[in-house]
């Protein structure tokens, strides 16, 4: 299998490189890429194709592909602890559910890699990279991030591969939603938007999909 690290001489060098790309700024990405190509045109070229698409978001908020994954996950339990409610959204990465944990009641987000991308070992790297991220994270402004594991055996519908994040649940909408909001009220959202951006480059995570789409909101933000 391409990627598959038993069989694939480059991938434990391809998987260093990536990681090392991702976390440099463009000038370091540019010649690490340079020296890459130097040394193996296929190795550069299988690089800048993960970059490209690492660039893509991962899970993307787009009802539209509900369509395509089963209906009848709802009531299973993840990790043997989160029980999913409604599906959220869905898209080429996968698929976020709200769920109920059992041993709190806690409703929290409940993030499934694509069924199709169990056996794509890059892509399983990709996810867990989310995870690895998140984890250097401890801000009011970041996404509070709280277990990550593969479904396992013995849950209906579900490939044991799969491979899930939980997360807490924001139900205030987006950025977008504050469009024609007034000055006195977007300011202080812009502010603490901007600390928690501070928080990310102080943890040596850049963005780089910043938008009003990707920016949640908490219900204390009413729509103006």
């Amino acid at each position: 299998m391409r990627g598959d690290p038993s069989v694939d001489p480059q991938f434990a060098e391809l998987m260093e490189l990536f990681d090392a790309c991702c976390d440099a700024p463009p000038d370091e990405r540019a010649a690490r890429l340079a020296d890459a190509r130097a040394r193996s045109p296929q190795l550069a070229r299988r690089l800048q194709e993960m970059l490209a698409a690492d660039n893509q978001p991962l899970f993307l908020d787009d009802a539209r592909g509900a369509a395509q994954y089963l209906p009848g996950l709802a009531e299973q339990r993840v990790g043997g602890r989160w029980r999913l409610r409604d599906r959220l959204g869905a898209g080429s990465g996968g698929e976020v559910w709200s769920a109920e944990d059992a041993e709190t009641g806690e409703v929290v987000a409940v993030k499934l890699i694509h069924p199709g991308l169990v056996d794509d070992p890059l892509q399983v790297a990709r996810f867990r990279r989310e995870f690895a991220t998140m984890a250097r994270l401890s801000h009011d402004g970041c996404l509070r991030l709280i277990a990550e594991g593969a479904v396992g055996e013995g849950v209906p519908l579900l490939d044991p591969g799969r491979r899930y994040l939980v997360t807490e649940l924001v139900t205030g909408g987006d950025l977008s939603r504050l469009a024609l909001a007034p000055a006195e009220e977007i300011l202080p959202v812009l502010v603490q938007l901007l600390a928690a951006l501070d928080h990310l480059h102080e943890q040596g995570v850049v963005h780089r999909d910043l938008k009003p789409s990707n920016v949640l909101l908490t219900g204390e933000h009413p729509p103006p």
